[in-house]
């Protein structure tokens, strides 16, 4: 009699390809018992990285001009090349760049390797060698610093900290006495809510490199790269989240006599001088010990850099992600997303609002992108309009206007509690409840369906479509979720919308997913939203083709909840109305 091996759970991909293949097939996985656990992933600019090409013998064939820049040239271990062809397995481990400081570098076997070297065959037996840096790219420091309400002098000071790892030494780097800098990194410390300097550099290279919230994974990152034991590493954190030496030894349970002793071993072994430089290096060591796991093209995406990001504190704590795209003078709209995406915008709509004189806002909900999760309501929408009201208030906004491509009980909730704020308010293709009449068309349709029928399955479902985010499989999923709806499918067929659509949902690649959870428990549970007593300023566009509900359902769930609204059936129209008909939502506007 032989013994088999149990059958392997399936993966987040082969359920997709099912799902892709056979749409019914998402009611059938028992998702709590089969499915894989999935990886949560950094979203790093390609500027924060550095790649190599090793031949067999350890000799460097190739690299591109940031790993020129960065590594010295016995920066690269022959003896850890070899071990990586051997087995076929990546390893990471911490080098010294050109300065000194430590560098974290990333073996992978050819295969693994590939996809990082743009335009150039690796082959078999050769060894790629990436190296990440979250302080290289200046802009994208200043970017995080400015996020956070830092002036241009302020936010200097702030990226060259990250940078140079001392006061003394960012102060030199910018120009400036070390008594300027000590008053610019205090009014940092300030905006920025960061108790000390190495708490200022973990909230400024996380964010700068959106990385998965995971102390485990960065405590275990630090123990496999720079061999610290798990005490050890655990100072090393505490350190970088802002403690003093003797606040982290009390959090460990340690003397101060004996914390001296390990911090000195820490110091030692990541190669670093202060307490900001173990926050740095931590961080890094994280990004690189999700590197293997991870598909190159979110990795180094640059898609999510850039954009106009502030990030402003919500007066009982926590912090809201926003996005202005201007102009100041133009009449303010704030864009609302829809569940199953962030903050970002398409950019034809923005353009097309702001050529018709508007000022597009967009503001991540809780528990959505950079947005914190709010504990203080288990009504998301309800605290999601409070949020939208901090942001009138820090804008200095009387009145909103509101343009809801999704989430359109939140904007419900605002104009509850904020009529006088709220002004007119356009509602594209609605979100109804989650029942037995729900439309099950498509990938989509179908696995709302599976969530109607097993809430409890919503986070696991989550998971597995947030491992989906890489640019071929929301191409593949798009599409397949469009088939029953030509003008969406029309509107995918410009490859800059997809691009945008892939945007707007990469951050759930970090495993930011609270806020889906929590709106896809409120629809499946059943939203009895109370009705206004006057709707008369909201329009409602729908979509004759949206393949995620049937007009008659979303006319006959929110009729009743917008007395003297306007509906209007577009003919020609699917779900991304907005995309499909801007001018129809400029009109309404109007």
């Amino acid at each position: 009699m032989t013994t088999q091996d149990p059958p392997r759970p399936p993966t987040a991909d082969s359920i997709v390809d099912a799902w892709i293949a056979n749409p019914g097939r998402a009611a059938t996985y028992d998702l709590a018992d089969t499915v894989a656990e999935t990886q949560a992933w950094p979203l790093l600019a390609r500027s924060m990285i550095a790649v190599a090409i090793v031949g067999a013998n350890g000799a460097h064939l190739w690299c591109d001009a940031h790993f020129a820049d960065w590594a010295p040239a016995d920066a690269i271990d022959p003896a850890i090349v070899a071990t990586t062809r051997s087995s076929g397995a990546p390893r990471s481990t911490a080098a010294s760049d050109i300065n000194g400081q430590p560098l974290v570098l990333v073996y992978l076997p050819a295969r693994d390797g590939e996809a990082y070297v743009e335009g150039r065959r690796v082959e078999a037996g050769q060894v790629v060698v990436v190296a990440i840096s979250l302080a290289h790219d200046g802009d994208i420091l200043l970017s995080a610093a400015r996020a956070h309400g830092m002036t241009e002098r302020e936010a200097r000071v702030a990226a060259a900290l990250v940078r140079h790892g001392t006061l003394p030494r960012a102060a030199g780097a910018c120009g400036m006495s070390y008594a300027s800098a000590r008053d610019a990194i205090a009014a940092c410390l300030r905006k920025a809510g960061a108790a000390r300097q190495s708490e200022l550099v973990s909230l400024l290279t996380q964010q700068a490199g959106y990385l998965p919230a995971d102390r485990d994974g960065a405590a275990r990152a630090l123990r496999d790269i720079f061999g610290l034991s798990a005490r050890e590493a655990e100072l090393a954190l505490l350190l970088s989240e802002g403690h003093t030496r003797s606040e982290a030894a009390a959090a460990a349970g340690l003397s101060e006599s004996v914390a001296k002793d390990v911090f000195e071993r820490v110091f030692i072994a990541l190669g670093v001088s202060s307490a900001p430089q173990v926050s740095r290096v931590a961080a890094e060591a994280f990004a690189a010990s999700l590197l293997p796991q991870a598909p190159a093209n979110i990795v180094w995406s640059d898609a999510v850099h850039g954009e106009p990001l502030r990030l402003i504190s919500r007066v009982d704590g926590g912090r809201i992600a926003l996005s202005d795209f201007g102009p100041p003078s133009g009449n303010p709209v704030l864009i609302v997303h829809s569940s199953a995406t962030t903050r970002h915008p398409a950019r034809s709509l923005v353009r097309a609002l702001q050529a018709a004189g508007y000022r597009p806002l967009a503001i991540d909900r809780p528990g959505f992108g950079l947005s914190d999760m709010r504990e203080d309501d288990p009504d998301p929408f309800r605290t999601a309009a409070h949020d939208m009201k901090r942001l009138c208030d820090l804008l200095d906004l009387p009145r909103i206007d509101i343009v809801a491509r999704g989430g359109a009980h939140a904007a419900l909730a605002f104009a509850h509690l904020y009529p006088e704020a709220c002004g007119r308010v356009i509602a594209l293709n609605p979100d109804t409840v989650i029942d037995a009449q729900s439309k099950r068309e498509g990938v989509l349709g179908a696995a709302k369906h599976a969530v109607w029928r097993r809430p409890h399955f919503i986070e696991k479902f989550a998971r597995i479509i947030s491992a989906q985010a890489t640019p071929k499989r929301v191409t593949q999923l798009m599409r397949a979720s469009m088939r029953s709806s030509p003008p969406d499918l029309a509107v995918f067929e410009d490859e800059r919308e997809l691009a945008d659509y892939h945007r707007a949902v990469m951050l759930f690649a970090t495993g930011r997913l609270s806020g889906f959870i929590a709106e896809q428990r409120a629809y499946a549970d059943g939203i009895d939203a109370p009705a206004l007593v006057d709707a008369s300023n909201w329009t409602v566009l729908l979509g004759a083709h949206d393949p995620l509900h049937h007009v008659d359902d979303m006319l006959g769930y929110w009729r009743p909840r917008l007395p003297g609204a306007r509906f209007e059936t577009i003919a020609e129209a699917g779900r991304f109305v907005h995309l499909s008909h801007p001018h129809a939502v400029l009109a309404a506007l109007k």
